[in-house]
């Protein structure tokens, strides 16, 4: 959620599951840091965006459309764990269509 820049990149990237809010950007390093470097000039979406972690890197497993999306999901995904190492994962019937 917002831009990450540096190190919290690569706790992401070392993460088991990713999720990422449009607009925000996770990138190693910012855009103005790569301007000094090389003088090319790029925007956050082109740098880190999630189109680019979704469709490119594959560094994202789910994207959100803003903050409350983005707990929502996470909420959905930590049901499937059990509350500790002891238990098993919770049980739930297939959904029916």
């Amino acid at each position: 959620m917002g831009e990450c820049f540096g190190g919290p990149s690569w706790l992401a990237a070392l993460a088991d599951f990713v999720v990422q809010v449009k607009g925000s950007c996770m990138a190693v390093s910012g855009p103005r840091v790569l301007e000094v470097a090389t003088s090319e000039q790029v925007e956050n979406e082109d740098l880190g965006g999630w189109k680019l972690h979704t469709e490119i890197t594959g560094q994202v497993n789910r994207v959100a459309d803003d903050e409350d999306h983005c707990f929502r999901i996470v909420r959905d995904f930590l049901s499937y764990m059990p509350y500790n190492a002891q238990e098993f994962p919770p049980v739930v019937p297939p959904a029916t269509r």
